[in-house]
């Protein structure tokens, strides 16, 4: 959507009757998208009252005409951080593409949406309302969610076979490798029993790489121990592994750091954590990686940092493979991940939410 101009109808109105002419000329410009289009399209002053709605947002919302023109836009948002990002973001460019936002229909539900609005402008150049598109979102949103569900399924049930089958049969050639070496040597057999040995080594190290996948696949502290422990535990193992300096920093509300303990949110925040982690491990070249948990009264943040290359490097398929994830179940859990690069160099991976008090919804 490009801004446009459209000059005022009158100069004997005043300036607020000219705005809102200009806005009730900017539908008769759109007016096959107000009436063919299935997204939700609206024009609404600087001020956010709605000057013309499209069937589709009265159909969405469930509210008459007459309703929705007598309040304006904010009215609708769940999530008031939400309105106040718009304001920022349209602000600064004059156009806002795809925003994620929580709005309310009139029954109450939450609704998750996309947001694409540009300014409106009279002949002098001064913005004097939006245009703006929202698409709902809910039921892709739903799918999402659904298909990171049986993801998270698939990866458990992989990780059990590893733990129970696979890693189970690699500790029963470790034994018998163990056995055969120190018979081969007792009867005097040395190169033999070097084989063996060798054999006893290789049934080891499979071992402990199937243990190390299974525990990636299944974080099994998550339900006994919390979301914390399990990112100490990843900060640990990274550090352990690979010898970059990994530690985990938590800081904040104690009623929040319970809050996120909610299953749904803990695990679609360990997942992005591990991606972060493991694209800086793999590709950053960083000597440190810190993770910190940070919590308020309104909002949760993760954030994973490094002092690696920064975001301008190589990324590879799998790397963008896992952004989009990332994206994904920040999305599933209602934040907003931003990756950008670090004041001091490096990359910042951060996932925000606000705070729901003891409320689930959408988890």
């Amino acid at each position: 959507m490009a801004n446009s101009t459209i000059p005022p109808t009158s100069t004997g109105l005043t300036r607020h009757q000219q705005s809102l002419d200009v806005l009730v000329a900017s539908e008769a410009q759109y007016h096959p998208l107000f009436t063919e289009s299935m997204d939700a399209v609206y024009i609404c002053t600087l001020d956010g009252n709605f000057v013309s709605v499209n069937p589709a947002l009265l159909q969405l919302f469930g509210y008459q005409r007459n309703e929705v023109l007598a309040f304006d836009v904010s009215a609708l948002y769940a999530d008031p951080e939400n309105r106040h990002r718009f304001q920022t973001e349209i602000a600064k460019t004059g156009t806002v593409r795809n925003s994620p936002v929580r709005l309310r229909k009139k029954d109450g539900t939450v609704i998750d949406g996309l947001l694409t609005s540009t300014v409106r402008r009279n002949a002098n150049g001064e913005i004097i309302g939006y245009l703006g598109i929202i698409r709902d979102m809910t039921q892709q949103r739903r799918l999402e969610w659904q298909i990171l569900e049986v993801s998270e399924y698939e990866q458990r049930r992989i990780g059990g076979d590893l733990h129970d089958g696979l890693g189970q049969d690699l500790n029963g050639i470790v034994m018998f490798a163990h056995g055969l070496a120190e018979k081969l040597q007792e009867r005097g057999l040395g190169e033999e029993a070097k084989v063996a040995a060798q054999i006893l080594q290789y049934a080891k190290d499979a071992a402990d790489l199937a243990h190390g996948i299974a525990v990636g696949l299944i974080p099994m502290q998550l339900e006994q121990e919390g979301l914390v422990a399990v990112l100490g535990d990843l900060a640990s193992k990274v550090q352990l592994q690979s010898g970059i300096s990994c530690r985990l920093e938590v800081v904040g509300d104690e009623n929040v750091l319970l809050w996120v303990n909610t299953p749904t949110l803990a695990i679609h925040l360990y997942r992005i954590a591990q991606e972060a982690v493991t694209n800086a491990k793999r590709h950053s070249q960083a000597e440190e990686i810190v993770i910190e948990l940070r919590a308020t009264d309104e909002t949760l943040t993760l954030t994973i940092r490094d002092d690696g290359m920064g975001i301008d490097m190589p990324i590879s398929t799998h790397s963008r493979m896992g952004i989009y994830l990332m994206q994904y179940r920040a999305n599933i859990i209602g934040g907003e991940l931003e990756i950008q690069c670090g004041d001091d160099g490096g990359t910042v991976v951060k996932c925000s939410i606000a705070h729901r008090g003891d409320s689930t919804e959408g988890l």
